[in-house]
């Protein structure tokens, strides 16, 4: 690529996203006067747009390490929709701790639908198994591709993927955020809580850890379980997103008087249907959820855990960096806490 037409394209960016053009140009070169977050922003629009950044022959150090950024999403949902994607939300520790230690990130969204044996999965590792020093893994991952990353790079999860003991994970910690909640349901008198989760293309190990969690602390605190108000966690009894939400609603007119969901996309879809089905929120029937994007919903203000996104990011990509350097260190699961958001759904 020219230099005339990377300025050509780093001008769409600019104009695109309302900053300047040197703004964009400082982005790809690790300027250190820009914010992470419109480092962010510039990167996800660059990859929207199909623009890779080439440096100057003279620009990559030696020394200086690349690091890939799986995300695997079936819609892109990172460009689509920033305020609500956990995946660009990853982004600015992620190039915080790029920027510091002069590593260049090159960003790349692979469909849950592919196999190890894809054409387009095989192209992309074949293509970077030289230049990559190692790779950050967004959203989980079939098992099969997880195995061929980690023959081929050193590998760090920003969620704990499913059947796999063995790859290094920086993720929120579950169990506390959970405890937070029932905590909270449990002080405002909630005696019969249910649990939401959804059906996801690739098993979500993520759900099954806020499950877990959410059961064990119902034993501690001696409140019983209803095996009908848990949806969408056992293999024999998935629903589709929108009967799931009627079984929930359903449900409620039962007898529950508060919902967890696994995750808050999850909440609000729930929140929509029990309104327009009557049910008021929170008058008769609690709901909270567990992420912290923001609400899609004019009324509601979702009570929830806020992932801490960018220390997720920011530590693991030092850790990753710590594996580049020293790839026989044992594999780590580390786990930091979120932030409980009071909404007005609880």
């Amino acid at each position: 690529m020219s230099n005339r037409e990377n300025k050509t394209n780093q001008q769409k960016i600019a104009d695109n996203l309302k900053i300047s053009r040197t703004t964009v140009s400082r982005c790809f070169t690790n300027h250190l006067g820009v914010n992470p977050e419109t480092r962010a922003l510039v990167f996800s629009e660059a990859k929207k747009m199909g623009y890779n950044y080439i440096l100057p022959r003279s620009g990559k150090k030696a020394s200086q390490k690349t690091i890939g950024v799986i995300i695997c999403t079936d819609h892109e949902n990172i460009h689509e929709d920033h305020e609500r994607s956990p995946g660009f939300h990853l982004m600015p520790g992620i190039s915080e701790f790029a920027l510091i230690n002069d590593i260049v990130v090159d960003i790349h969204i692979i469909s849950p639908r592919f196999n190890s044996d894809s054409p387009e999965f095989t192209k992309l590792i074949k293509k970077n198994k030289k230049t990559w020093n190692g790779v950050l893994l967004i959203y989980p991952f079939k098992p099969d591709i997880i195995e061929t990353l980690k023959n081929n790079f050193p590998c760090v999860s920003l969620v704990e993927q499913f059947g796999d003991q063995n790859i290094d994970c920086v993720d929120v910690d579950h169990h506390k955020g959970l405890s937070t909640i029932i905590d909270k349901l449990i002080q405002k008198g909630h005696k019969r809580i249910g649990f939401l989760t959804r059906s996801y293309a690739v098993q979500a190990c993520w759900s099954y850890r806020r499950y877990s969690a959410f059961t064990e602390l119902l034993i501690r605190k001696s409140i019983t379980l209803n095996e009908a108000d848990v949806i969408n966690v056992y293999p024999d009894r998935l629903l589709s997103p929108a009967d799931s939400i009627i079984e929930a609603t359903k449900q409620t007119k039962d007898g529950v008087t508060a919902w967890v969901c696994a995750a808050d996309h999850v909440a609000y879809d729930l929140i929509e249907h029990l309104e327009a089905s009557g049910i008021k929120v929170p008058q008769q029937v609690s709901v909270v959820g567990f992420d912290g994007i923001s609400s899609p919903l004019k009324k509601h203000k979702l009570s929830t855990i806020k992932i801490p996104h960018r220390s997720i990011g920011y530590n693991a990509t030092k850790r990753l960096y710590e594996i580049i350097k020293n790839p026989y260190d044992k594999s780590q699961l580390i786990s930091i806490q979120g932030d409980y958001w009071e909404g007005n759904t609880l």
